[in-house]
């Protein structure tokens, strides 16, 4: 077993049957194994004795073993024993929970004493332990919680009346699709709005009205983001693979970070980053179009190329594999047929290279590279959106066709779509300028203005 050595691990049960076999060869294989046993000190000698026989099969090789005494039904028991091991071992790196018993009764005359005496076995050793926290948890799940809980107390009982002049809230009487944590107000600036500081000074309704319930959930989300992505760093390690998990996350936190933050720090305002409700964002894409002319962007072409095309890949991936799954067994269904430990394929990649290459010619042959490409491309589409949203931050201008513009303005019979488009952006900008940006008073010059045959 790889990466065994010098492991410190505890087996509970570890003097009879498979606890003893598991804790016989762990040893053997370098790990420093603690046996667990309750009453039976000379089944332990015949462990070690074990232990020692095979260690001298396998050259090189044995860890410490170390016998400690403990009945895993009873708390007290189980703290004092892992007490000992770690005094001894200096840390628990594996935890076997093998010890276990049987009531030799009829199921209808096991008395519940019996049925929790079974139950019991081992609990104490696995409470409060099922999920793992690790160094990444001290940062995911407090942030998670804070960022979360803002949210549900945001879109329950906060308005947007101070800072956007809204309702926003179900005590408002909005709904799912309309509630939303808004934005702070344009004259806060980029202030982190701390409870305690100079804006709200200590006064929460104030907090609330000026909007900071969502600078808190802003932050607390970026953090709980990262904290996952470490998370899924800190288990791969752990488990021994690769970190692609936590690679392909960082689309989705780049995302996050780019319109939640870097786009309003470049801006005037957080303001004019978007609230955190359903109709809040679509309200955000509309002023991106407007004042931005997003759907012009190579960056936001290059995004739903991404995303669309990951989606894509996905959808015929999944089809290509249900098309050529092996007919291995007599179930009802193919699902059925599929054991996780079975270690022959599950479909056949030869067939599928053969009808991809009739269809387009050409066909994935490997399916290490098939898989990479798969992640590469929604990945690479999340990476492009977020770089073309903090160009946009920082007013930086798409695709501009000033020949058309100026001949459109020239000539009533010369339109296209780029023009159209631009009569809309102006369109979305002289209506929602009034809303967002209240302070401007936006004017627009007939030579300016495209005016077309639809006009």
């Amino acid at each position: 077993m790889k990466g065994l050595k010098s492991k410190n691990v505890l087996v509970t049960g570890a003097t009879s049957g498979i606890g003893q076999a598991i804790a016989v060869r762990m040893a053997a294989e370098g790990a420093n194994v603690a046996l667990n046993y309750r009453n039976e000190i000379e089944k332990v000698a015949e462990t070690q004795e074990m232990i020692d026989d095979l260690c001298n099969q396998i050259k090189g090789c044995g860890g410490r073993d170390f016998p400690v005494e403990g009945d895993v039904s009873q708390e007290e028991d189980v703290v004092r024993m892992v007490g000992e091991v770690v005094k001894e071992f200096g840390s628990i790196d594996i935890l076997i929970n093998n010890a276990g018993i049987q009531i030799a009764e009829d199921s209808e005359s096991v008395s519940t004493e019996d049925f929790d005496k079974v139950i019991s076995v081992d609990d104490w050793l696995k409470r409060d332990r099922f999920v793992f926290v690790g160094w990444s948890g001290i940062l995911l799940f407090p942030c998670a919680f804070l960022a979360i809980g803002a949210w549900l107390t945001g879109t329950t009982f906060v308005t947007s009346w101070y800072t956007h002049g809204l309702a926003s809230s179900y005590l408002e009487g909005c709904n799912f699709l309309t509630v939303a944590v808004s934005s702070p107000a344009n004259s806060m600036g980029h202030s982190i709005l701390f409870l305690w500081g100079p804006e709200a000074q200590g006064d929460f309704a104030r907090w609330c009205q000026i909007g900071g319930l969502w600078s808190f959930t802003a932050l607390h989300g970026a953090f709980a983001l990262i904290g996952f992505c470490l998370r899924q760093i800190e288990i791969a390690r752990l488990v021994g693979i690769r970190p692609y998990n936590a690679i392909a996350f960082t689309g989705p936190i780049a995302v996050f970070v780019s319109v939640f933050l870097m786009y309003p720090l470049g801006q005037s305002s957080w303001f004019f980053a978007p609230s955190f409700g359903v109709a809040g964002i679509f309200r955000f894409i509309l002023f991106l179009q407007g004042f931005h002319n997003w759907t012009l962007n190579p960056f936001h072409m290059m995004g739903v190329a991404g995303i669309l095309g990951g989606a894509l890949l996905c959808a015929i991936h999944g089809a290509t594999v249900e098309n050529t799954l092996f007919q291995d067994s007599e179930q009802a269904n193919t699902f059925r047929a599929f054991e996780p430990t079975q270690s022959e394929e599950t479909y056949s990649m030869v067939t599928a290279n053969r009808f991809w290459s009739q269809i387009f010619g050409i066909a994935f042959s490997n399916k290490r590279w098939l898989h990479f490409f798969m992640l590469f491309v929604p990945v690479t589409g999340l990476w492009m959106s977020s770089i073309g949203i903090v160009g946009l931050g920082l007013n930086l201008r798409a695709y501009d066709f000033v020949s058309q513009e100026l001949r459109a303005a020239e000539d009533p019979e010369f339109e296209t779509f780029y023009t159209k488009n631009i009569l809309l952006n102006e369109g979305i900008r002289a209506w929602m300028a009034p809303q967002d940006q209240p302070h401007q008073n936006f004017t627009f010059p007939e030579e300016v203005l495209p005016r077309g045959n639809a006009l």
